[in-house]
């Protein structure tokens, strides 16, 4: 039987991260049932370091989630050189998919003589590493990866340069937003004019599971003292991002503050160190009545569950990026707030029109269709490059 190997950002404390391992191999595995399709469990042991230890349920629940959960290899590999890996993967698998989520996001600082040449971040593996593979035997596949928040004006240009040798070498291309897209036009116009646009994969993950998870998770949030009477406000959003003045509108409005994943006093009940896995969270997520997201897939959550939010960006972004994009992709951006280039006051009409203005659901369910055609176009590529299908033009 043939196999595919998927490298993937699968192992951290992060529900977002854990959902989209979890939807692309299905998604692969559902489309190709005749190929066997594993996620190769290499981790950099400075990741792993930066996560911290397993202080809380939370924490323990999602650490678990990958072994229990997700099809990985039979082979872990740390801080594996990646020369090794790649030699490996030629004679483990038949095709390599790398994505999706942040793999090519990097972190460069200047040195000493002040040029961008150091690259610290335990968050970010230094490039060259395991997700830029160099021209390896099988095929490659880029599935809607990421550069994140990458500031493309730090990329030295040997490296650049390396980028678009390693990437002229892959057999399918394509990004989930506009600033990979920047960054392909940036290290050779002539992969951006090959890549093509395909979401996120927890787009294509069937949500039939909320149905049978839907009443277990509300009676656990019952329990815990969410009122099902009341409005319901999701806050997955740092507390320093202006949330204060934003929490206390909605509670004047008769809204339950309730935190998801990030700890928050000033909710009115946390839900950061409960044991829900990445599926119940999308459960209670859909669960309440609108939702204040900086989580790009708790974004994408609310957008399957069609529960009103306002997307936030964190950190201080150079050029466009992918929660921006995302509500453009749905005409959503008048719900999209960056507080380093707002005040609290233009947060607070925000969250006026959140409540106020009638949700585009109809709109929002059409494109989540065209959403799934378009990565069921991608998917009978990678069929095709697999030979599992005849050899046709899709159009």
């Amino acid at each position: 039987m043939k196999k595919i190997g998927i490298l993937t950002l699968h192992s951290g404390l992060n529900e977002g991260a854990l959902l989209q391992a979890l939807a692309l191999s299905s998604f692969l595995q559902k489309s190709i049932p005749d190929v066997s399709v594993e996620i190769i469990d290499f981790r950099y042991i400075q990741k792993i370091k930066a996560y911290g230890p397993l202080t809380d349920q939370r924490k323990v629940t999602l650490f678990n989630f990958t072994p229990q959960t997700l099809p990985l290899s039979k082979l872990r590999m740390i801080n594996a050189h990646y020369h090794n890996l790649y030699a490996w993967i030629e004679q483990e698998y038949d095709m390599l998919v790398l994505g999706s989520d942040e793999i090519w996001k990097l972190y460069y600082k200047k040195n000493w003589l002040g040029k961008y040449t150091n690259q610290p971040s335990p968050w970010h593996p230094p490039f060259p590493n395991v997700y830029w593979p160099e021209k390896i035997s099988i095929p490659i596949v880029a599935y809607a990866p990421s550069v994140g928040r990458t500031d493309l004006s730090t990329i030295p240009k040997n490296h650049i340069d390396e980028m678009a040798k390693r990437i002229d070498t892959f057999n399918l291309l394509s990004y989930r937003d506009k600033k990979t897209f920047e960054f392909f036009r940036l290290i050779n116009p002539k992969l951006a004019e090959k890549a093509i646009f395909v979401p996120d994969p927890l787009f294509t993950l069937p949500l039939d599971f909320i149905d049978d998870l839907k009443e277990r998770v509300k009676m656990r949030l019952s329990n815990i003292g969410i009122n099902f009477k009341n409005m319901r406000l999701g806050v997955i959003a740092d507390p320093a991002l202006y949330l204060k003045d934003s929490l206390r509108f909605f509670k004047k409005r008769g809204y339950q503050t309730i935190g998801l994943s990030y700890p928050n006093s000033q909710v009115d009940i946390d839900l950061s160190s409960q044991p829900f896995n990445p599926l119940e969270w999308i459960c209670a997520l859909h669960l309440m009545n609108a939702c204040i997201s900086n989580r790009f897939h708790g974004c994408v959550s609310c957008l399957l569950g069609e529960v009103p939010f306002i997307g936030i960006d964190q950190f201080k972004p150079a050029g466009s990026t992918k929660i921006e994009c995302l509500l453009e992709s749905f005409s959503l951006s008048q719900y999209y707030y960056r507080p380093h280039l707002s005040d609290r006051k233009n947060m607070i009409e925000l969250c006026e029109t959140l409540i106020n203005r009638p949700w585009p659901s109809d709109s929002i369910v059409q494109i989540r269709h065209e959403f799934k055609e378009i990565s069921v176009k991608y998917m009978m590529k990678i069929k095709k490059l697999m030979k599992c299908e005849p050899e046709y033009e899709i159009v």
